[in-house]
């Protein structure tokens, strides 16, 4: 049903494999089960969608500048829009704040200002730049983006239970039903703004 739901209405099909990062991205059934449920569930609101389309088209070549001067992968554009529809205001119950979602001491880290006059937290280039280093020295500690994203969620050490040794290293991962739910969005983010 779901497979004809997307035919249907014109989604994006969810493929076996995938390039993703510059990775070979193999999606076993259950996990494109989820990737599917997720871009109907990303459909269902056509006005909020389209919005968030507007703002990709505008936003984004910023953003894949700043990650391009960090050099890390140019898909990791898509998890500002999982972070925050690309809303510089967006803040978490967390308080995490702007595009990428950091907390003022993650956003320290990776050098943004962040204090009662300036909040570099919502300057795009800027936060966007921060969220590169952010990943890549998770990808440094787990070598495979994939693990580095769902570092990017967890934190570092936090993500380790999520991780399946084999792919450490590797240009390639396998994504199961059990691959943190986090990655798993933004495999569909990829597959629904791409285009």
């Amino acid at each position: 049903m779901g497979w004809l739901l997307l035919w249907l209405t014109g989604l994006p099909p969810v493929p076996e494999t995938m390039i993703f990062c510059g990775m070979q991205t193999r999606l076993e059934p259950e996990a494109r089960h989820a990737i599917q449920q997720y871009i109907i569930k990303l459909h269902e609101h056509p006005p909020t969608l389209q919005a968030i389309v507007a703002r990709a088209e505008t936003l984004l070549p910023y953003i894949e500048e700043a990650l391009a001067y960090i050099g890390v992968p140019e898909d990791l554009k898509y998890l500002a829009i999982q972070e925050s529809r690309l809303n510089p205001y967006a803040v978490s119950r967390s308080a995490a704040v702007g595009y990428w979602q950091f907390k003022d001491y993650t956003a320290r880290e990776v050098g943004l200002v962040v204090n009662d006059t300036i909040d570099e937290r919502r300057h795009l280039f800027r936060s966007s730049a921060g969220a590169a280093l952010y990943l890549m020295k998770q990808y440094n500690r787990h070598r495979n983006w994939l693990f580095a994203i769902i570092a990017y969620y967890e934190g570092g050490t936090g993500a380790i239970p999520y991780l399946d040794s084999a792919y450490i290293g590797k240009n390639e991962v396998c994504v199961r039903g059990t691959t943190h739910w986090y990655a798993v969005r933004a495999l569909a983010h990829k597959l629904v703004f791409e285009p």
